[in-house]
């Protein structure tokens, strides 16, 4: 007797609960499929924005600061 490819004929007959068990981890599997695929696409979102953002912030703060010196420098002169 072969193991693969085995033979359906000698596997027992599935139940109606073998069938609902099996049902209920396809669609826990294709949840957590399309949860991760999300998650996937947030982390991604995140990954490109927040440092854009930083930098964006710290560029303003750089501009505030350049013209706060141009214009103490100004003034002193």
């Amino acid at each position: 007797m072969t193991i693969w490819p085995f033979n359906l004929m000698d596997e027992p007959e599935v139940t109606g609960f073998d069938r609902e068990e099996r049902r209920f981890w396809a669609r826990t599997e294709g949840c957590f499929r399309v949860m991760n695929s999300i998650v996937a696409v947030v982390a991604l979102i995140l990954l490109y924005t927040v440092p854009n953002q930083t930098a964006a912030q710290t560029m303003s703060t750089i501009n505030r600061d350049i013209q706060q010196l141009n214009h103490s420098l100004k003034v002193t002169t």
